[in-house]
């Protein structure tokens, strides 16, 4: 006998839930997807219940590091609640992830130009919106390496390897900046 999909905008809900809290973003989102069209499908008149399930999938998004479609949910879920509190907070950080990666992308220009402190300055700026941007810390300890602050690019490529332990590149940067502190 085959499982049982949800059908019912309830179930869709709770099952997109359960699949949220179990990391699975993708078909959370899919499950929330596919609530919205019934919801939608049934002529609701109750736009609390699609407005949650908006922001449920812009949380979806979110955590996938899927911003643009966080920020098109939130729009979505706060034209029908406006102010509503949950929307407004995955937008703003949804946001801040944006202009993080614009900063962290700008920095790896700087380092392909050789302008290493730009690049510093940016990476600085990327780390202060996302205090996890694993990119930005590699991209200014490769900047720091270059100015020969080898402390400084250490200590980066620390704070990096805390957050993404298997990291390989930054672990052979390591070595080599390792090589140049003593």
């Amino acid at each position: 006998m085959a499982p049982k999909f949800p059908d019912s905008v309830e179930e869709l809900r709770a099952a997109g839930n359960e699949s949220f809290r179990n990391g699975q973003y993708a078909e959370a989102s899919a499950l929330y997807g596919r609530a919205l069209r019934v919801l939608q499908a049934q002529g609701s008149s109750d736009p609390e219940e699609e407005s949650v399930l908006y922001s449920n999938r812009a949380a979806c998004h979110l955590k996938d590091g899927n911003c643009r479609d966080c920020i098109k949910d939130c729009t979505s879920a706060l034209a029908l609640v406006p102010f509503s509190i949950k929307p407004l907070l995955r937008r703003a950080s949804a946001y801040e992830a944006l202009e993080s990666a614009t900063y962290s992308n700008r920095a790896l220009c700087y380092l392909v130009l050789k302008q290493y402190t730009e690049a510093v300055k940016d990476c600085t700026e990327a780390l202060k919106l996302d205090g996890k941007n694993v990119k930005a810390f590699y991209r200014r300890a490769q900047a720091h390496k270059a100015l020969k602050d080898y402390k400084s690019s250490f200590a980066d490529i620390s704070n990096l390897l805390q957050i993404e332990p298997r990291n390989g590149p930054a672990q052979k940067l390591r070595q080599e900046v390792k090589q140049n502190l003593h």
